[in-house]
């Protein structure tokens, strides 16, 4: 008993040491094998794809068209029928 009172000063500080890198692998587990944490960074890492993309378009004067559009180009007759 003796002994462990006075090893206190060694033996408490490393046991709360311990204590915290656990719990910070605990935390840093949890993160690394999260789906939303991953389906966010995904997302955003499209976001910044698409802005990037969007910048470069904008340097060169082509036209932006977001991810994932539809356009529909209506063509008018060539031959009028008046004409005829």
């Amino acid at each position: 008993m003796l002994l462990k009172l006075l090893g206190l000063p060694v033996t408490l500080p490393a046991a709360g040491i311990r204590y915290c890198l656990s719990k910070v692998a605990d935390v840093a587990d949890r993160e690394l094998y999260d789906v939303d944490h991953l389906n966010e960074e995904l997302i955003l890492l499209r976001d910044a794809k698409e802005r990037r993309k969007a910048e470069a378009a904008l340097e060169t004067g082509e036209p932006v068209a977001p991810a994932g559009a539809t356009y529909v180009v209506e063509m008018p007759d060539l031959v009028d029928e008046d004409a005829r």
